[in-house]
């Protein structure tokens, strides 16, 4: 049951970034580039981490595979900053819910990923 906890905390944390970036968005910065550019930055700070972990270098296809991700994370994340500059969070939110369904129909059409009856 503890994985209730985990879950009803998950969204709690997210509703908090939510209410962070509409004030940040709406008050302190005035472009999404801007926002999204001071976070690649604080990303690369975790480079410094690197040698005090264990860390091997990943092979080229992976490398393509986690430089597409970025990039689609990167699109993604000026697109919902733009759009918490235009919309209240609460109904961003909302849509942001959709993330499970949209899953399942390109888990379909690429992975080929079905549902069973007990799921």
């Amino acid at each position: 049951m503890t994985w209730i906890i985990f879950g009803l905390l998950s969204h709690f944390s997210w509703a908090l970034v939510n209410v962070g970036d509409k004030y940040l968005v709406g008050n302190k910065i005035k472009h999404p580039i801007v926002y999204m550019f001071f976070f690649f930055w604080i990303g690369l700070i975790v480079l410094f981490i690197i040698p005090f972990v264990d860390f091997t270098i990943p092979s080229s296809q992976e490398l393509m595979f986690l430089l597409g991700a970025g990039i689609f994370w990167k699109v993604g994340g000026l697109l919902y900053i733009k759009a918490i500059e235009i919309e209240e969070a609460t109904r961003l939110s909302v849509w942001w819910s959709f993330i499970p369904v949209w899953s399942l129909i390109l888990g379909f059409i690429f992975f080929g990923n079905r549902l069973e009856t007990a799921e």
